[in-house]
């Protein structure tokens, strides 16, 4: 049986995180740089850069839509000097991993696939797994019957889609029924905008909300604060933040689905490291996933989970001074 656990300035996420050294550099490009989520890939790609004697030179586009950013960031490798590349893919690189392999530099994916590169080695969370377990969740909550909306972040995107359709499945399979599916966005502000227009035209019709990740679940936090009676709904998000947590805490969540990013950033660097030594690797790393509920936070093992993959948050959870 699987074992279930269940903003950075932009002008600094740009800057390469240390000194680049060409005899031991590696290359790491997150998806996207605002997300509390990449800065803890960040944290423990550093940690396993220190712990392995090499150089991290961390530069990440502002957001996964930012595709072409990305790649100008990607093609930096060779002015470089790295000997690995690290990347969280925002498009399709199958002809670029094929010429930098053959210059013998190993390129390893994290968080997400895309292309069709099969043999590339991956380091992420089994991501149609979490999303199942989203589905599980809610079903449960709903007591196997019951309507859903689904709040989507963007088509192609391969972490997101297998979670969206993860959760469809095991929704579908226990009971549940989707009324709503949608596309918001990675863009805050607008992905509000979108969620409380349809949740307003809903109102009345569904029982629950499933987001995918940090920016689709934050708009719909946000857009339940112009709906009267939310507080009844089965809302389950993805990832995690400081708002989101809070949002746990207080109710307004029932559930998020949150990954553990300082593994995906540590285990990353370590496998490019291995392939720069040439020595055995998995091709692919599951790096494994929490569910955080209200009554999870009470439990040691989530806490301690959290202590390592969102130190930030851990004070949220310390009891205040009149308590």
């Amino acid at each position: 049986m699987r074992l279930f656990i269940v903003t950075v300035l932009w002008s600094l996420m740009v800057l390469p995180a240390m000194t680049v050294s060409a005899q031991s550099c590696i290359q790491v490009v997150p998806g996207g740089a605002v997300e509390l989520f990449w800065q803890q890939v960040k944290r423990g790609a550093l940690d396993a850069g220190r712990d392995l004697g090499y150089s991290i030179y961390f530069r990440g586009a502002k957001t996964s839509s930012h595709a072409q950013e990305q790649q100008k960031i990607v093609n930096m490798i060779g002015r470089l000097g790295c000997k690995a590349l690290v990347v969280a893919p925002s498009m399709n690189y199958d002809e670029f991993i094929a010429q930098t392999e053959a210059q013998g530099i190993p390129v390893i994916y994290i968080d997400r696939m895309a292309g069709q590169s099969d043999l590339i080695d991956l380091v992420a969370t089994d991501n149609y797994a979490a999303g199942q377990a989203a589905g599980r969740y809610m079903a449960e909550q709903l007591g196997g019957k019951g309507r859903v909306v689904l709040l989507r972040l963007q088509k192609g995107i391969s972490s997101t889609d297998l979670r969206e359709q993860g959760f469809i499945d095991a929704a579908t399979a226990s009971g549940l029924t989707i009324v709503h599916d949608s596309y918001i966005g990675d863009d805050v502000a607008e992905g509000r905008v979108l969620a409380r227009s349809a949740l307003t035209a809903l109102k009345g019709q569904f029982d629950g909300i499933f987001t995918p990740n940090e920016t689709t679940t934050t708009s719909v936090l946000l857009a339940l604060e112009h709906l009267p009676g939310h507080q009844r709904l089965v809302n389950v998000g993805f990832d995690m933040s400081h708002r989101l947590l809070e949002g746990v805490i207080n109710g307004q969540f029932s559930a998020l689905i949150a990954q553990r990013p300082y593994r995906i950033g540590y285990d990353g660097v370590k496998v490019a490291a291995l392939r720069v030594q040439h020595q055995g690797a998995p091709r692919q790393t599951d790096t494994g996933y929490l569910v955080i509920s209200k009554a999870a936070l009470a439990s040691g093992s989530t806490r301690e989970e959290l202590k390592i993959n969102y130190p930030e948050l851990t004070q949220m959870l310390e009891p205040g001074p009149s308590q």
